[in-house]
């Protein structure tokens, strides 16, 4: 359902995000640092599959990335899911977003980031 609702976005002119790219099911809490633990089997035939087909089959242009933690590593930038998943074996030449201004006062101040990066609303990933 996901594929055929991206294709027929983009097909009208729409620039449609899939969201919240992966294992973000779950809104209660999901920007106190939610982790959700899963093994690859389970990762790709339940989580990922209606991704792929947007992926490959919707031709999805835009992906936001989630906020949750997938295992110990932040789902934003998760480089086995964004790299090597959706670009290495999806073939994803799109953009990939995640909205900062969410993070700003829970992760970006704890972490002393530099401001540059604090000012910044959001950041793709390439």
């Amino acid at each position: 359902m996901a594929s055929q609702q991206v294709a027929g976005a983009q097909a009208k002119g729409v620039y449609a995000f899939m969201k919240h790219f992966a294992l973000n099911d779950q809104e209660t809490n999901r920007l106190s640092e939610l982790a959700t633990w899963a093994n690859e089997q389970s990762i790709r035939e339940i989580y990922l599959k209606p991704f792929e087909m947007s992926v490959k089959q919707g031709g999805a242009g835009a992906v936001m990335s989630a906020f949750n933690y997938i295992g110990m590593e932040w789902g934003g930038s998760h480089s086995g899911l964004l790299n090597t998943v959706l670009r290495g074996e999806w073939g994803f030449r799109g953009m990939v977003l995640t909205i900062m201004k969410y993070l700003k006062r829970r992760k970006l101040r704890r972490h002393r980031l530099p401001l540059t990066l604090r000012s910044r609303p959001e950041v793709c990933l390439r």
